[in-house]
């Protein structure tokens, strides 16, 4: 499998900042994917990002399965900086990673619409995901992992494997359906390239609609990452528009 980076995707809605426009009024149903970040330089971007969030986790929970996405969207040259930050603006800061079977265009995007991406503006992931006998990427559907498996409930588990390359100290925390489920601590590399191994064993919960995924941020709690997330058993999605979804989520802060 390859691994590619882009920008943004078509049918891709932006981050909730951008709230009086027509894109309000879209319904759900018309997107596969929605930008969560982009360039943590410009000084409200890291407050929407975290908003952007929380509204995904709400799309998710609906059963909107929408691929969370990000990109610079950078409107300077790199020898320039915003006034309120001592950073530059990048081109791929933060950047997309997609895995898709071929350097294609149509390849990038069919890996965008079935959500095998994650999100980042550093660490480098690999992951392994387990149930049963298969192994899943980011966004991937789990829900025949057991089924007519004569496996007992109590040793149905999921297993997730990352591997993070990351120059700083990070935090990564599994969530599940929206809410913080566990978190762990890794201490960088000390080697360069030497990858940060991090493991879970998650129960299986046979009934109901779960999914996960998982953030990255240094130890002051600045995002870094975030992955897509894997999921299992069904929500029938009720369709909405882009304020409905909104009216959902407390951004009173942007």
């Amino acid at each position: 499998m390859n691994l590619h980076t882009i920008g943004m995707a078509r049918n891709t809605l932006l981050p909730p900042s951008f709230r009086l426009c027509t894109i309000c009024y879209t319904s759900t149903s018309a997107v596969h994917s929605i930008e969560i970040w982009n360039d943590p330089t410009y000084s409200p971007n890291p407050v929407a990002a975290e908003k952007a969030l929380e509204l995904w986790s709400v799309c998710w929970n609906a059963g909107h399965k929408l691929t969370g996405i990000g990109g610079s969207d950078s409107h300077v040259i790199p020898t320039e900086r915003y006034e309120d930050c001592d950073m530059p603006s990048l081109i791929g800061d933060p950047a997309t990673y997609v895995w898709c079977e071929h350097l294609s265009a149509e390849s990038v995007l069919e890996g965008v619409r079935r959500g095998h991406v994650y999100v980042s503006r550093g660490p480098v992931l690999e992951a392994a995901i387990r149930a049963g006998r298969d192994e899943y990427r980011f966004g991937s559907d789990m829900s025949a992992a057991f089924a007519g498996k004569d496996t007992a409930e109590d040793n149905r588990m999921i297993y997730c494997t990352l591997r993070i390359t990351s120059e700083a100290n990070v935090q990564v925390a599994l969530v599940h359906n929206g809410r913080i489920d566990s978190s762990q601590a890794a201490a960088a590399a000390q080697e360069e390239g030497q990858p940060i191994i991090l493991e879970w064993a998650i129960p299986w919960e046979s009934e109901g609609y779960h999914w996960y995924r998982f953030d990255i941020r240094d130890e002051a709690g600045q995002l870094l990452a975030f992955t897509n997330p894997v999921y299992h058993g069904s929500k029938q999605p009720q369709p909405m528009t882009w304020n409905e979804l909104i009216a959902r989520t407390d951004l009173s802060e942007i």
